[in-house]
């Protein structure tokens, strides 16, 4: 079956699909095989990454976990 022939069948499916989750499902498969888009950035931005790689490099950062620990604490103490 070539590319054509299988694009052919699979819109005559969908199109006889009612369940809409279903759809919504096939549509997030879909979005997320879609190509990156390439994103623009301003020298302030490049330099802003630039400088936190170094701090990444320097072991200036903090793990999401201990942030969320942090968090967690914070909520259970209110």
């Amino acid at each position: 079956m070539t590319a054509v022939e299988l694009k052919k069948v699979l819109i005559s499916r969908i199109a006889d699909i009612e369940d809409e989750s279903f759809l919504m499902a096939l549509k997030t498969i879909l979005d997320a095989t879609k190509v990156s888009q390439v994103i623009s950035l301003t020298q302030k931005q490049r330099a802003e990454i630039k400088e936190s790689k170094k701090d990444i490099e320097a072991g200036r950062f903090v793990e999401q976990s201990e942030i969320d620990n942090l968090f967690n604490q914070w909520e259970n103490a209110q």
